[in-house]
């Protein structure tokens, strides 16, 4: 069974060979038959098409995984960024906290609970937004002999909550060591 189809798009044919045919040779020729064609033909056995399909979809895997972290250390910069602003925003408050007795530790700390709590409650409401649209989405990625589904799990959903905690510590430290080391003249003179 052969099928021919335009420029584009899949093409199959299906060959049954008779019990001691060289294989190799059949692919040979069939190659050399359709050569005059638009569209170069690879003949191979079932089994080598479905190793290659499955070591594309690997690759497309872990191309997804290195945009996944990409897209975690643009969030990182987001969120240290708008921390950042929020900080420069507000350093005449924090002044006026570290004259009252307020220890540069404690500014520390509502920095980083502030960045913290941001990106704990944004990555609760994202992780449970991405977990029911995969729940209800039915997602998956196949080709040829191979079928991946994207299913959720509660490891998911408690991965994603762990790492934007990560995120929002590692964020909010710069902001949180300039609230702390900044002199009170210097907060109180700030725009």
């Amino acid at each position: 069974m052969f099928v021919f189809c335009i420029v584009g798009s899949v093409q199959e044919g299906l060959n049954r060979l008779t019990t001691g045919a060289d294989a190799d040779r059949v692919a040979a020729e069939i190659d050399a038959a359709l050569r005059s064609n638009s569209v170069a033909t690879k003949t191979r056995r079932k089994g080598a098409f479905q190793a290659s399909t499955l070591s594309d979809l690997v690759d497309l895997i872990g191309f997804a995984h290195w945009l996944g972290f990409a897209c975690v250390g643009l969030v990182l910069s987001l969120v240290a960024t708008t921390t950042i602003m929020s900080v420069q925003d507000r350093m005449k408050e924090y002044a006026v906290l570290q004259t009252i007795g307020v220890r540069p530790l404690r500014t520390l700390r509502l920095v980083l609970a502030e960045s913290t709590l941001l990106c704990f409650f944004g990555g609760v409401l994202g992780s449970a937004l991405a977990l029911t649209l995969l729940h209800f989405g039915g997602y998956a990625i196949g080709a040829e002999g191979a079928t991946i589904a994207f299913r959720p799990s509660i490891w998911l959903g408690a991965y994603s909550i762990v790492t934007s905690l990560a995120v929002g510590v590692i964020a909010g430290i710069p902001p949180a060591l300039q609230t702390a080391t900044m002199s009170i003249v210097d907060g109180l003179r700030s725009n």
